[in-house]
């Protein structure tokens, strides 16, 4: 069972003008509201350990007094009992209780296995880290046999838990125990994924991350790496999508030939999610050639937004502040599909003539004519990126 402090602030919170007792499987009280029978047997527990089921025991009709016990299980295995003596509402207290207990069982349960898994989470971490002890770090990897020598990148995975009314909301135990169970199971369906040796690591870096430090042998062309990158992370999607309760988004940072640049890496991969949560692209898995121009925007000279784009924004506005957006997405379009207006007229809906009419609207406000040169078909790329990512 759990610490005696902690089931006795339990009591604490759940007992109102009731008695309440938690047993172990043996039926001897742990924590009770009544200190006195602390370490006595409980004859009620008895009663539930044999039937495995809740009860109520009516007393004295005068008294309006009941006992409700109900065991406690972890995994279908009994791990003891709560027993409430008092009013009608002891009922109430005692699933509360109950419910308490099993997740906080199963939260501990999860953290201890958890944390019985060795150096090569530490060794992930510790990559991951700041100011690193080298020689720690390099001392932890030759006892795990992890070489240091390899080429290595971090794929990065950010889970967002779907919150549903089965868990209890106001308490948020259920809830939160069954995050560490779902995220616990992730990780474990990442380590066995089919692409990973035991030179790679597998770190659950944070409530809502999980990070891959995957590995590689040493070669001049990383161009053939980043493709096996791709791979590997469409495989670790179709895994990740057996599960219902989170969705993701997932990317990768460069590749590095020293352990120092594991950090960077991991930098790498989560501003490039950044990126493409920003762009407003429907897919999980961001990888720069998809947001290209987004990620290009995202490092853009200042004086490139200052004396570029603001400007040409500021043409665009509406007496009312508001930007003319819709010209700013014609535009777009019109670009994406080569300058051709038939293409574009397929793929946005849009009326062949609706399309001349705002390109020659924008190119009256701003002078930019995209079909002219490429610099003013950058420029307006760049104002239809900015007016997603800010």
């Amino acid at each position: 069972m759990l610490s005696i402090d902690f089931l006795d602030q339990l009591l604490k919170k759940y007992s109102v003008d009731s008695v309440i007792h938690i047993t172990d499987v043996a039926t001897r009280i742990l924590a009770s509201t009544d200190s006195l029978r602390v370490g006595m047997s409980s004859s009620t527990a008895q009663y539930i350990v044999q039937v495995k089921r809740p009860s109520v025991i009516e007393g004295e009709k005068q008294d309006d007094i009941i006992s409700y016990g109900t065991p406690v299980f972890l995994g279908g295995e009994l791990r003891g009992t709560v027993i409430v003596r008092g009013q009608a509402s002891a009922v109430q207290q005692g699933i509360a209780v109950r419910a308490a207990l099993e997740a906080a069982l199963e939260y501990d349960l999860h953290s201890r296995t958890l944390s019985v898994s060795d150096e090569r989470g530490q060794i992930a971490r510790l990559m991951l880290s700041e100011q690193a002890d080298a020689d720690r770090l390099l001392s932890m990897m030759n006892r795990q046999e992890v070489d240091p020598g390899l080429l290595r990148a971090v794929i990065c995975i950010n889970l967002q838990f779907h919150q549903t009314n089965y868990f209890n909301i106001n308490l948020r135990l259920g809830y939160q125990a069954s995050i560490e169970t779902v995220r616990n199971k992730a990780a474990a369906c990442l380590g066995g994924n089919r692409y990973l040796n035991t030179q790679d690591l597998v770190l659950i870096y944070d409530r809502n991350t999980l990070v891959v430090i995957k590995s590689f042998i040493p070669m001049k062309d990383h161009s053939r790496i980043y493709l096996a990158l791709d791979k590997i992370c469409r495989s670790f999607m179709q895994d990740l999508g057996a599960f219902n309760a989170f969705s993701c988004n997932m990317a990768y940072g460069n590749i590095y030939s020293s352990v120092a640049g594991v950090k960077k890496s991991f930098e790498e991969a989560n501003e490039i999610i950044r990126i493409g949560r920003k762009s407003g692209r429907g897919e999980c898995l961001y990888m720069l050639e998809n947001i290209l121009f987004d990620n290009i925007y995202h490092h853009l000279h200042p004086q490139i937004l200052k004396k570029l784009l603001t400007p040409n924004l500021k043409k665009l506005e509406k007496r009312d502040g508001s930007i003319r957006v819709e010209l700013l997405d014609c535009a777009e379009q019109f670009i994406d599909n080569c300058m051709n207006i038939s293409v574009t007229s397929e793929k946005s809906l849009l009326h062949r003539n609706t399309i001349r009419s705002r390109m020659e609207k924008l190119s009256d406000l701003t002078g930019l004519d995209p079909s002219k040169n490429f610099y003013d078909a950058f420029i307006i790329k760049m104002l239809a990126v900015h007016m997603r990512q800010d």
